[in-house]
């Protein structure tokens, strides 16, 4: 019985062996093969990525405001023709039904009343001086609002491309 229950060491071993998994043989590169790299679909993803940014930033990063051949922004250079002196601005202002006096035409001098609504505390204030009417237009067709050019000095059509509502008061006709 003795015999039955004893195991010789080699044995004990052998079984012990059996049961640990196998150490799998290491293969190793030739010089000749190449390493193994980032995938094509990586690397396509990942410059499709940085497109796509670059895009969406050159987008954002517009800048939509008019710019004078002076550098000044809210303004457009006078266009060639007669009647624009040198130093008269023409700037463009989207005024409400009640802002502008119906017979408005052309010609026209006007005084420009502004105001801002991003202070809560800042009244409409008159500028100084005066704007002369370029052109009247719609501003669109189920709009009664209009769009009204004015010849004007760089300080006023500063303040008038800045405002956030524009009134005319008309002052008289040009002679």
């Amino acid at each position: 019985m003795e015999e039955r229950w004893s195991t010789s060491e080699a044995s004990a071993s052998d079984r012990l062996a059996s049961l640990r998994p196998a150490a799998t043989p290491r293969i190793e590169r030739s010089a000749k093969e190449p390493k193994r790299g980032i995938s094509r679909e990586l690397l396509f993803g990942v410059v499709l990525l940085l497109l796509g940014l670059l895009v969406g930033l050159l987008l954002l990063s517009r800048d939509t405001t008019q710019i004078a051949v002076d550098g000044s922004p809210g303004t457009v250079p006078p266009p060639a023709g007669p009647g624009i002196a040198p130093g008269e601005f023409v700037v463009s202002a989207l005024v409400e039904p009640g802002g502008f006096p119906p017979a408005l035409d052309r010609g026209m001098h006007v005084r420009l009343v502004v105001s801002s609504q991003r202070t809560i505390d800042e009244a409409p204030r008159m500028l100084p001086g005066k704007a002369t009417v370029d052109a009247v237009d719609p501003a669109g067709d189920l709009s009664s609002a209009a769009v009204v050019t004015l010849r004007t000095t760089e300080e006023t059509a500063r303040e008038v491309a800045a405002a956030d509502d524009v009134r005319l008061v008309l002052i008289g006709e040009e002679k």
